[in-house]
């Protein structure tokens, strides 16, 4: 009778992970937490209400010193503090899921309507056909290059969506690519930093994880605006306290992590505000015809 007890008291004394004895609630090898009964719908539920509230406080505790604390993740991250904090990564991947789900909310984010306006306009100016441009050349013409003619091929469906279906397609394609340009001009702002920062020297890493932390900022922003904007006399408001802020926070972000004094701040964030304009004016550019040739 010992036995049998002893052999229906060993599956419960391991991890049902890997194996390795139980000394307590949690696996000291990988980290499983014990919980061998079964899952009903209500124990899921609270199980997951209690990892989003306060299981797992990091994620509180990170966005709060995200939004409230300019900076201060970058330099906690660098200076070891780390545990306390989600990863970066994660903290960005996560909110930037939530800011394109949210897409269709913000008020600058009617693409269809924005694409339809110019469809109506282009069918005003020519009206007998049903594409946006005419891409057929005439004997007398100069034959063009062979690359342009197989550009202006390839423009034709995205050209023709956004007559006949308000360019509904080119514009979900250009939600779906835009989160791949950010990773690219992400990089490239941070080397823009790195010739700004070169005395005293830094790594190029720290340039691109404050970059991540900011943009993370920028989407955290964009989401609470998102969601003020639906409350009525709110949204305006909303929009250009968070433009202020925003400034502010940039500011604010590169002088507690490099510590250089304001004057010299403020003129390496106008530097890099107008590197990040031009370099973002030059990707949008890129995209949309990566965009619209692919469609």
């Amino acid at each position: 009778m010992a036995n049998v007890q002893a052999q229906e008291a060993t599956p419960a004394a391991c991890c049902q992970n890997c194996g390795s004895p139980l000394a307590g609630r949690f696996c000291h090898d990988c980290g499983q937490r014990h919980d061998p009964h079964p899952h009903s719908l209500r124990h899921f539920s609270l199980e997951l209400f209690e990892g989003l509230s306060h299981a797992d406080s990091r994620f509180w505790r990170t966005i709060w010193t995200l939004l409230a604390k300019p900076g201060q993740l970058t330099l906690d991250f660098f200076t070891g503090r780390r545990e306390r904090y989600l990863p970066p990564i994660r903290l960005y991947l996560i909110i930037s899921l939530v800011l394109f789900a949210l897409v269709p909310l913000l008020p600058s984010g009617d693409v269809a309507q924005f694409n339809a306006d110019v469809a109506t306009a282009v069918q005003n100016a020519d009206p007998q056909t049903d594409e946006c441009v005419n891409f057929d050349f005439k004997d007398g013409d100069a034959a063009p290059a062979p690359w342009l003619t197989t550009f202006a091929e390839r423009l034709k469906p995205a050209c023709n969506d956004i007559v006949n279906n308000g360019g509904r397609r080119i514009g979900t394609a250009l939600q779906h690519n835009l989160p791949r340009m950010l990773f690219v001009l992400l990089p490239l702002i941070a080397l823009c930093m790195s010739l700004l920062y070169w005395h005293p020297r830094r790594y190029y890493v720290e340039h691109v994880l404050l970059l991540v932390h900011n943009h993370a900022f920028v989407f955290s922003a964009l989401i609470l605006n998102a969601l003020l904007g639906l409350l009525p006399y709110v949204g305006g408001l909303a929009s250009g306290g968070f433009l202020i802020y925003g400034l502010w926070y940039l500011y604010a972000s590169m002088r507690r992590y490099y510590g250089q004094s304001r004057r010299r701040t403020m003129a390496k964030m106008a530097a890099i505000l107008l590197s990040y304009g031009l370099l973002a004016i030059v990707l949008l550019t890129g995209t949309l015809l990566i965009t619209a040739i692919t469609l």
